[in-house]
């Protein structure tokens, strides 16, 4: 890519950042204004609410006094009970509306118009009370009661009036006020959606320049990742030709040592043994038990070097591989193992394994020796169980098993030579490795390779 497309691609995503920006904050704003808009409706539509409970408690209440006045004006004019029931029903309810009535008029200047029509109510329900209570005695006037009461209720319905104006002046206030708000809010919202289309415009056009630029650069990084993994692929198979090839030299190396050391140190050894067993004889009943001992000494240290000349033989090159086969060689591995190690071992072999090439052969083995000797070293095993079987794919496969304290597959350092050197191996077979393990719950190796099956000769 050019240092001006390059260039491009900044002022793309410099614009890019400005639009969402931008676009996020008329967002923001909208929300802001549909909410400043919906709290003052809502106070509006309370205090519409509040005005109309407090008018709708000012018609009881009149309605109430209106109902207890004529009632006890019946009784008064005709001393007849039953036309004191409307006062009766009127006269329970009329102090609580007068209560509740204060407590809905909105603003303080309707509250105490409120509170004084509170107290002219008292006023004239103890006028009432009073005018009932004279008018079971006889001879009493009753005049100045009753002009008492019309006195009051003149001025209840005096306050009561302009309360209710003033309430209904109140709800067209909130009323208009919430038209005004609705107003402002569609010219808002208008004003924002207008811009907030240029922006979406503006920022599709940039979305669209910038896709088609990340798609160049898209279809470079794969051009350069499809050459750097055919690049990788052919030094994978470099290496691993080499690694295969170096593997080969080693073994063939181990070959020749051990056959040197089997041929020279061999004979030398036997030789010493064959001259140290004459004298041995020849000085035999003389009585010298010093020289008998130290000939003695000298026969114990020769078997003990003829010994230790085959165990280095037998892991240079195990002789049972080239002679018996695999299985039987890990036989054997398996029973010096449990000799030398005293940890218990059992190997398992299918009777019907096929006889495979010398390199698959020896990597398995290679691989056997690795793992015991990480199980000897690390895993504070008591018992091991070894096997080698073929799956029903024809892939061969060795497992290792203990019962040590396990550890975390996850958690093993690359410096770990032992498994590094085991999945080495597996690769180089193009086969697979799995292990399986736990703190505390010892320790499973499987590989399996795929084989060819070879003649025997």
């Amino acid at each position: 890519m050019t240092i001006a497309e390059s260039l491009g691609v900044l002022s793309a995503r410099t614009w890019l950042r400005f639009g969402f920006v931008t676009g996020f904050v008329a967002i923001v704003m909208m929300v802001a204004g549909g909410l400043s808009f919906v709290e003052t409706s809502l106070r509006s539509i309370e205090q519409v609410d509040q005005v109309a409970q407090a008018r709708l408690l000012a018609s009881r209440l009149n309605q109430g006094l209106t109902d207890a006045e004529t009632g006890v004006r019946g009784f008064l004019l005709t001393g007849e009970p039953r036309y004191l029931e409307p006062y009766e029903e009127a006269v329970s309810a009329i102090r609580p509306t007068a209560a509740a009535l204060v407590e809905a008029v909105p603003d303080e200047a309707g509250r105490v118009v409120a509170r004084r029509i509170q107290a002219l109510v008292d006023d004239e329900l103890t006028i009432l009370r009073n005018s009932i209570a004279l008018r079971t005695m006889e001879g009493e006037s009753l005049a100045e009661h009753i002009a008492a009461g019309r006195s009051v209720m003149d001025k209840l319905r005096a306050d009561l009036e302009p309360l209710r104006e003033s309430l209904l002046l109140t709800a067209t206030r909130a009323r208009a006020l919430t038209q005004s708000e609705l107003q402002r809010t569609r010219v808002a919202v208008l004003g924002f959606g207008i811009g907030a289309s240029l922006l979406v415009g503006l920022v599709l056009l940039l979305t669209e320049r910038q896709m088609r630029l990340r798609e160049q650069l898209t279809a470079a990084l794969n051009e350069r990742k499809s050459s750097l993994e055919v690049e990788v692929a052919a030094r994978t198979r470099e290496i691993t030709a080499l690694s295969r090839h170096l593997g080969r030299v080693e073994e063939e190396e181990k070959f020749r040592l051990a056959r040197e050391l089997h041929d020279e140190l061999g004979a030398i050894l036997t030789a010493a043994r064959m001259e140290a067993a004459w004298l041995q004889r020849s000085f035999a009943g003389r009585g010298d038990e010093q020289l008998d001992a130290r000939l003695e000494r000298l026969m114990k240290w020769l078997g003990e070097g003829v010994a230790i000349k085959r165990r280095v033989i037998d892991d240079l090159r195990p002789p049972l591989l080239d002679s018996l086969g695999l299985a039987e060689a890990l036989r054997d591995l398996a029973d010096d193992f449990q000799r030398r190690k005293e940890i218990g071992m059992d190997f398992q072999a299918d009777p019907d394994l096929p006889l495979v090439d010398e390199e698959a052969a020896l990597a398995l083995y290679r691989i056997a020796q690795e793992a015991l000797t990480n199980i000897q070293k690390h895993a504070q095993a008591t018992q091991v169980v070894m096997s080698l079987d073929v799956l029903d794919d024809g892939r061969l496969c060795l497992r290792i098993s203990d019962n040590g304290k396990g550890f975390d597959p996850a958690a093993i350092s690359a410096k770990r030579h032992g498994l590094v050197g085991i999945r080495h191996r597996a690769d180089m077979l193009e086969g697979s490795l799995e292990v399986v393990s736990a703190p505390g719950q010892g320790c499973t190796l499987t590989v399996c390779i795929a084989v060819q099956p070879v003649e025997a000769v």
